[in-house]
């Protein structure tokens, strides 16, 4: 782009912030080829800090720079090794966007470092990477509309923008996110491997609860609070337990496993007709008699507490969880 001055360096700075600013606009708005476009961002960063009060002496309206902006182009005005000006506050700008950038990507990783369900940590990054199309896309335009100087600064000033809002956004995730991330624990005192006793009643430490086996006439677990008096019931009908290493009988018993002290829940794996095994999950502080997992497998299952979470695979197939995120 070309633009000619008449009247010199003295005439131009001695006349008012508002005719400067409207002969800067209509200055930016002519190219080399005469074709006229919209007043270029990069003329109001370079009249950026100077007086701005609005007269009707102002030809054209002046459009504002985007948030925060206007602070990070008064420092690289400032910074001396930008006193030439021109594309050198462009470099400054996209320097500075850079380094923003660079930054958002650190605290983007420690954010995910507080996430459990993985696919919240995709979604975290899969953000990232649509700000970063975003910058490439319209800043790179900017850019290149119509690709000289002072497009170069309007690209600077669009990556900072971005990248400043990016921060305010990500900003709001850590501050007010509340990943749930389950906890839940075996509690192994409170827990019968193989072949519970029946009627022995299994104290679980830190809560008014307790339970017991009660194989006949159909088998089911008794939790007793000791502070309400109330009794809940859990079905296990058609269960059999057993003991030892043949027919996966160490995957049998009933076992307690808690997040909260005052709501354990209780698994019992059990086998159950010729060949089946079942895993059946009650959370009674909640639910009550009702089961929040039931699965059986054919010939066998397998169950662990994973991370916080209680994992089952009936005939070793799957990978089934509980409880699931959202």
């Amino acid at each position: 782009m070309s633009a000619t001055v008449t009247g010199g360096r003295k005439n131009w700075f001695g006349q008012s912030a508002a005719v400067r600013r409207g002969k800067a606009a209509r200055l930016s708005a002519t190219l080399d080829h005469g074709k006229t476009l919209r007043p270029f961002l990069a003329f109001i960063v370079l009249l950026a800090g100077t007086s701005s009060a609005a007269t009707a002496q102002t030809p054209d309206p002046e459009p504002k720079l985007p948030t925060g902006l206007e602070a990070e182009i008064a420092s690289c005005k400032a910074d001396p090794a930008n006193r030439i000006g021109g594309a050198a506050i462009g470099e400054c700008l996209e320097d500075r966007a850079a380094e923003r950038r660079a930054e958002l990507d650190r605290r983007r990783e420690k954010l995910a470092e507080r996430l459990c369900n993985p696919a919240h940590t995709k979604q975290l990054f899969e953000g990232g990477k649509t700000w970063e199309a975003l910058r490439q896309s319209e800043c790179g335009l900017l850019g290149k509309l119509p690709g000289n100087t002072a497009s170069y600064i309007n690209m600077a000033s669009c990556e900072m923008t971005l990248a400043l809002q990016q921060s305010e956004a990500l900003a709001l995730l850590e501050d007010f996110a509340n990943p749930w991330c389950p906890s839940y624990e075996l509690v192994e005192d409170a827990s019968r491997k193989g072949e519970p006793v029946p009627g022995e009643a299994v104290e679980i430490v830190g809560s008014s609860l307790s339970w017991t086996f009660e194989p006949t006439p159909d088998a089911r677990i008794v939790v007793s609070d000791s502070v309400s008096g109330e009794v809940v019931p859990l079905d296990i009908s058609g269960c059999s337990f057993c003991s030892g290493d043949a027919d996966n009988c160490e995957q049998d018993g009933i076992y307690t496993m808690r997040e909260d002290p005052e709501r354990p829940l209780f698994v019992a794996v059990c086998h159950k007709g010729a060949h089946s095994q079942r895993l059946t999950l009650f959370d009674p502080v909640v639910r009550g008699a009702e089961p929040v997992v039931e699965s059986t497998g054919e010939y066998f299952i397998e169950w662990q507490i994973q991370e916080g979470r209680l994992e089952y695979r009936p005939d070793g197939a799957g990978d089934a969880v509980w409880p699931e995120y959202d």
